[in-house]
Parts: C-alpha cells; structure tokens; sequence
C-alpha cells in the first residue's frame, strides 16, 4: 500500500513519515500478548501476568453437641448410677418428674453430673435444664434380686432311751421369765427339771442403737443392743409383721428384710423390759 505525501517540504514529509511509521508500530504493540519483552529505541518495558487467587475463607469452629452421656438407664432398687450432661459449662438444674419421684431419687448431684438411687421398682424421667432447654433421660428401676435365706439347723433328736424323769440335755425354749438364748427346741417329750428364773433388770443404759431405721423392699438392715451383757429376744408387732420381717438374729443384733412399703416397730426384750 502506498503512501502519499502533498507537502513539498522534504523535512515535513520526512517528519510526517516517522510519525505513521510509529503509529504502525505502537499497533502492533498492542496486538501482542502480555509477558512479552518491547523495545523501542533504548528504553524497554515489561508486562507481566498476573493470577488472581481466591483468598480462602476461614472455616467456622465446630461447637459441642449437647447431650446426656445416657438417654436410657436401668438399675436395681437400692442402687445407684452416676449420669453427664457432656458439651456444657454451664449450670446445669436436676430434677425427677412428679410422677416418677417415689421410683428414683436424686442422691447427688455436682455441676454437670448426678447421681440416681433406685428407691421403687417401675419407670420415671430424669431431666437435665439449661435455661429453657431440658434433656430427658428414662430411668427404669427393678427390684432387687432376692438374697438367699440361711438354711436352718438340724434339731437333734432325743434318745429312745430318755426317761420321762431325765433331766433335758437341749437347754429348753424361753419363757417370758427365762433368758432368751439362740438354742434350738427340744423335740423329745422332756420335762425341764428346772425353769431358770430371770435375771435381775438389765441397766437403764442399755438400749437400741437406732431408734429409727429406713430398709428398701428387698433390702436388708442391722440393729444392735448396746450397753447389754443379755440376750435379746427380737419380734417384729404383729400389726406391722406384713411390712418386716427378720432374717437373722444373735445375743446382741438382729438384720430385717423389708417386705413392702410401709412402718414396722421391731422389739428387742431382755427378761421383762423391751
């Protein structure tokens, strides 16, 4: 393609000349892509890419799930389980819905735990509150399984040859006057050939070493006479025999079972007194 110039002037043609060969290659320039080296006379300039990267967002912390280490808990009447409230600082309020109190009882309980006692077989609901928000746990009571009773000692039976005259080598069953003694009855149809009287009153020291006793249904108890060299002979009153009964007995102490919910009134006597 040609290029022609009006002017007659060489200088201005010359000059018109440098200039549209300068546009032509500031075009091309432009063209080109980015990164590469230009030169135009002495001076140079670079063009560099660039790479935009996304700056990475950070990632949100995770917070505890709050939840009870049980969402269901057996145990036996008597006995105890210890239940958390895990993914919480704060204060934690324990209670037993009204229905289910007579079943479990709270026994302890310190920030985010407590500690349960089955007191009465059935079910009932544990709840754990923060504020506005409860946490339930079933608690289910059984009864207790039952404990082997002592077995009984044999009688010894009499001799053929005894007389009805012969002194009774089993020491015979206390009357209200005699000592009352762990022996076992005489089976053979023997006169005691003496009654033994009754000891002098014990001390006004002497007494039970609990006045008030509280047994679970299944569960067992102890009570002693302190202050008493004598032998005690125990009894449950006949009015109250359904809620008690006793299990094993000595010259000092007695353990009772409990029979069923309700108040018994156990007796210990020595000679005359009780």
């Amino acid at each position: 393609m040609g290029v022609y110039f009006l002017f007659t002037d060489k200088k201005k043609r010359n000059r018109i000349a440098l200039v549209l060969v300068a546009s032509l290659v500031m075009s091309s320039v432009a063209q080109m892509s980015d990164g590469n080296i230009f030169k135009s006379g002495k001076s140079e300039s670079y063009a560099a890419k660039t790479t935009a990267t996304a700056t990475p967002q950070a990632t949100a912390t995770a917070k505890p799930t709050v939840e009870l280490s049980k969402s269901k808990v057996s145990l036996t009447v008597g006995a105890t389980k210890k239940i958390k409230l895990n993914g919480t600082t704060k204060t934690v309020k324990w209670s037993i819905e009204k229905s289910g109190k007579s079943h479990t009882k709270i026994d302890s309980s310190k920030n985010q735990t407590v500690t349960i006692l089955g007191a009465k077989k059935g079910k009932s609901t544990l709840y754990a509150t923060i504020g506005k928000k409860s946490y339930a746990c079933v608690v289910t009571v059984k009864a207790a399984s039952a404990t082997a009773t002592p077995k009984a000692t044999a009688t010894p039976k009499a001799t053929a040859k005894t007389s009805k005259s012969a002194k009774a080598t089993a020491t015979p069953k206390a009357t209200a006057k005699a000592k009352a003694t762990a022996t076992p009855k005489a089976t053979a149809k023997v006169k005691a050939t003496a009654t033994p009287k009754a000891t002098a009153t014990p001390a006004p020291t002497a007494g039970l070493n609990k006045s008030k006793l509280t047994v679970y249904v299944d569960k067992t108890g102890k009570v002693t006479m302190k202050n008493s060299t004598k032998a005690v002979n125990w009894s449950i009153e006949s009015t109250t025999s359904k809620y008690l009964t006793i299990s094993k007995t000595t010259d000092k102490s007695v353990t009772i079972t409990g029979k069923k919910k309700g108040k018994a009134t156990l007796v210990g006597t020595i000679g005359k007194v009780s």
